[in-house]
């Protein structure tokens, strides 16, 4: 039985801004530079490359599921799903967190051990009882630390 699940997606607007102004930059430099030899680059990074991370990001979401027994996130589209048995966790609780600092996507933080984070700067920072870390970012920060103690 499912006792907790959240889809989260790319969401922060300074993100699509900046690739619609990175896009915008490289259209306009190809008008500028013409269809010469040295403007070649930039017709395939602006007319390929930005269009398919934009593309890209709109598809990949941070899904976590608490079920009976597992914590279960899936970035799907960035990064290989993880389970984790709830028996395996020591601690979690509910933090606030520098949202940009810590970072968006998957990756290692020295305070928080591995981050899976897509928006917002709130989560559950969990302890494993092998001493391992992990923070999972969620709009629903409560909600999920207290799926999480349920067992």
């Amino acid at each position: 039985m499912t006792r907790f699940h959240e889809e989260q997606r790319f969401r922060q607007p300074w993100l699509w801004l900046l690739l619609a102004v990175v896009f915008s930059g490289v259209v306009l430099a190809i008008a500028s530079v013409g269809l010469s030899r040295q403007g070649s680059i930039f017709i395939v990074l602006g007319t390929g490359v930005v269009p398919l991370i934009a593309v890209f990001l709109a598809f990949v979401q941070l899904v976590t599921d608490v079920s009976d027994d597992t914590l279960t996130i899936a970035y799907r589209g960035l990064w290989p799903t993880r389970r984790i048995a709830l028996r395996d966790i020591a601690r979690h609780e509910v933090v606030t967190y520098r949202g940009w600092l810590t970072g968006y996507g998957v990756r290692i933080s020295f305070t928080y051990g591995m981050v899976y984070n897509s928006s917002g700067n709130r989560g559950v920072r969990i302890v494993l009882r092998d001493g391992s870390k992990l923070l999972v970012g969620s709009q629903r920060a409560e909600e999920l630390n207290a799926a999480l103690g349920v067992m």
